[in-house]
């Protein structure tokens, strides 16, 4: 309450003892703004000392006081006679104090106190709680939470728990996670999960669940026990992210390597001169298949930034497309394999080079090729979707493979010879260098000049297509001195 410059002054005599020993510093002013007096706990805040204090002026004390908050109230509370409080920081000191004003008809009486741990105690948990909120917030954005009671009964459901499964947070708070169950995992699988969470330990796993609609989510998840005094779980917190889409990709990829089996069983089955196949599978269909496994793992990691995400996803599409390609190269030769002798025909042999001339014309005209051809028997009964595959096969690759100062000049011949029928391609071309392995050339993908275009397919198919038909091919090359290819199909 409000006390007057005497009854202070008396208070402080009788009680100066009593006044020196209270921990907020006090201060007494008259009229005039001169200290009349001062206790122990002021001292810190007044280097004169009490008799070098005593008598003098408030603002010749402390002239920093002027135009601060502090200096503002004592003015105010000298000339409204009300009691004043501030709580502030003061910049002079660099400190905060917590002030208290009682003004009577003699002067003004304050009570002030160092609080400057206080404040940053408290600045600290505003921050802390900043940072949670923040985490929070964070969490929420990025992840699929919920919060379990030690019964798992929800008890939170976030924003985005809603969304996936489909259920509004009125029907998921109340219920257990048997209401997104998708019957996916083993009995033994959930009973793993509860006994770890419930003696307090984190589970991480792989989650397939079942929306309200029906539909299938994958989520990855953590499990984390929040324990009481007695190190027992009293919740269970799940964070969670949709994986969805990289279970799609690595079940579509393990229907993939299925196929690629069924076909590679199917060609060694078919095609007994194929040992080579298991090295041309290796590098051919192994290297798109581990960089997809490659990058889905990468994918699974936190804390990938959307740019990185994005580099590995491109990598992962890249990886799938050459897959896709190689699957439907083999698919194609493996129909090749299964056609069968019903579907033979007789077939003109001086038609089917006609017929190649004309389909690759302008080939034919912009390298001035010459394709001469001379047959001792022009009909033969063969399948001729094979056979024109061969003739084009062959044909094209002796222009496309040329000496660059040479025109291509491509001779057929064929001839009975025995049970067979055999058809001679020859050309002047740029040959090959088959390294005493003539039957490297005929491999899967295999190239020999890299520097024209093309898959290496076309000859791995034309030996396919005529041992199908129960024949053989040989080659004969050597480098810029020509290809000769012979073919011998049962007459």
């Amino acid at each position: 309450g409000k006390k007057t410059e005497r009854e202070m002054t008396r208070i402080y005599q009788e009680n100066e003892v009593t006044l020196n020993r209270i921990n907020d510093a006090l201060i007494s002013i008259d009229n005039n703004w001169r200290y009349t007096f001062l206790n122990d706990a002021a001292l810190p805040t007044h280097v004169l000392g009490k008799e070098g204090t005593i008598g003098k002026s408030l603002w010749e004390v402390h002239p920093e006081l002027e135009g601060t908050i502090f200096g503002k109230k004592y003015r105010e509370a000298m000339t409204t006679m009300k009691v004043l409080e501030v709580d502030d920081y003061y910049p002079p000191m660099d400190t905060w104090f917590s002030v208290k004003m009682y003004p009577s008809a003699d002067g003004l009486t304050i009570f002030y106190r160092n609080v400057t741990e206080q404040k940053k105690a408290e600045q600290r948990l505003l921050q802390t709680l900043k940072e949670v909120s923040d985490y929070k917030y964070a969490l929420d954005e990025s992840s699929i939470v919920a919060i379990t009671d030690q019964k798992g009964i929800i008890k939170h459901a976030n924003n985005n728990f809603c969304r996936i499964s489909k259920y509004s947070r009125e029907e998921l708070i109340g219920q257990d996670h048997r209401i997104i169950n998708s019957g996916y995992h083993s009995e033994e699988f959930i009973r793993d999960l509860w006994v770890t969470i419930a003696n307090g330990k984190i589970w991480k796993g792989e989650l397939k669940n079942e929306a309200k609609d029906g539909s299938i989510y994958w989520v990855d998840t953590t499990i984390i026990p929040f324990l009481n005094e007695n190190d027992k779980p009293y919740q269970y917190v799940a964070i969670r992210s949709d994986i969805t889409e990289r279970k799609k990709t690595e079940e579509n990829l393990e229907k993939s390597e299925l196929r690629l089996k069924e076909i590679i069983n199917d060609l060694l089955q078919k095609n007994k001169n194929h040992e080579q196949f298991a090295q041309i599978v290796s590098h051919n269909l192994r290297a798109p298949v581990a960089n997809i496994i490659g990058f889905s793992n990468v994918l699974q990691r936190s804390g990938l930034d959307d740019t990185v995400k994005m580099k590995f996803i491109q990598g992962l599409f890249s990886a799938s497309n050459r897959l896709d390609t190689v699957i439907k190269d083999l698919t194609h030769i493996l129909q090749v394999s299964r056609e069968i002798s019903e579907n033979k025909q007789t077939v003109c042999l001086s038609d089917m080079v006609h017929d190649v001339r004309a389909s690759i014309s302008n080939m034919v005209e912009k390298e001035k090729a010459e394709i001469h051809y001379e047959f001792t028997t022009d009909e033969i009964n063969t399948i001729k979707t094979y056979l024109y595959s061969i003739f084009y096969n062959l044909i094209s690759n002796s222009i496309k493979f040329r000496r660059p100062s040479v025109n291509p000049v491509i001779e057929i011949k064929g001839y009975k010879k025995g049970d067979f029928f055999q058809i001679s391609f020859r050309d002047n071309g740029l040959g090959i260098d088959i390294h005493n392995k003539p039957d490297e050339i005929f491999g899967f993908y295999k190239r020999f000049h890299d520097h024209i275009e093309g898959k290496g397919l076309g000859l791995f198919m034309t030996k396919t297509q005529v041992e199908s038909m129960g024949g053989s091919i040989t080659v004969n090359s050597k480098l810029n001195e020509g290809t000769e290819f012979v073919i011998a199909l049962p007459a």
